[in-house]
């Protein structure tokens, strides 16, 4: 998923510079000879490399162990520096109990569960925009649906409460991971909504300048969902990899 995201979002590049060009001199060599078809192309490269940009997927596991070990080490620097005392004789913080670690488990399963439906959705779309030569007659109904579950899922992650085995100086940190998914699943879901626009005929420069920029918000926040939870369950101690098993093979 990784190299099929970096490759449709390429293309989506590519395809928009050429588009833009045949908007002013039309390219019959390339079936771009008239300015109808060029706007057709250019909405099409914007739905490309919204697509390409959206299905980049999470965190691998290195990358989220590499994030780990820093947050660790940050945070041994900054009680380093605040300690007067070397505590040789202070026992060693005790982990996460088993329930605790259960409740990490169950909280990250119901978020996937909450946006497994946005993501299908995501993934129809992927799937129909990198195809040779996507009609946008068939995007623009899958788009518009999701929008529609994207939203419903930012809706529903937001209902997600932190268990009584979650330490009480805890929750606030999830709480705040459950509103970040929140957000990033309602800007995705504005995402395809301006790209959404797009198919629909409005190829004007205001229209694909805010469908881009919303593409880019959408999968920098869609990262800081799954960094803000990680960071949370690491704070107590609970181990990435006990509740993300491996998405390196996503």
């Amino acid at each position: 998923m990784r190299d099929l995201g970096g490759v449709i979002a390429l293309i989506g590049m590519m395809l928009f510079v050429v588009s833009v060009i045949a908007l002013i001199r039309p390219i019959r060599r390339i079936k771009l000879g008239t300015r109808k078809r060029a706007g057709l192309a250019l909405g099409a490269s914007v739905v490309l490399f919204i697509v390409g940009a959206s299905i980049m997927p999470p965190p691998t596991a290195e990358e989220k162990a590499a994030r780990a070990a820093a947050d660790a080490a940050r945070a041994e620097d900054e009680k380093a520096g605040e300690a007067a005392a070397p505590a040789a004789t202070t026992s060693a913080p005790a982990g996460p109990t088993p329930e605790v670690t259960a409740a990490v488990q169950s909280m990250w399963t119901e978020v996937t569960n909450r946006l497994a439906s946005c993501d299908q959705a995501s993934g129809y779309v992927a799937e129909v925009a990198a195809r040779p030569n996507p009609s946008p007659y068939d995007l623009w109904p899958m788009v518009q649906q999701a929008e529609q579950l994207c939203r419903a899922a930012a809706t529903e992650v937001s209902r997600i409460r932190v268990p009584d085995a979650i330490p009480r100086a805890s929750r606030r940190t999830f709480d705040e991971a459950f509103d970040t998914c929140r957000d990033a699943y309602y800007i995705k879901s504005s995402a395809y909504g301006s790209m959404g626009e797009v198919l629909n005929g409005d190829v004007s420069p205001r229209a694909v300048t805010e469908a881009r920029s919303a593409s880019e918000a959408a999968q920098s926040s869609g990262l800081r969902c799954a960094v803000g939870f990680m960071k949370a369950a690491t704070d107590l101690g609970v181990p990435v990899d006990s509740f993300m098993p491996d998405n390196a093979s996503e």
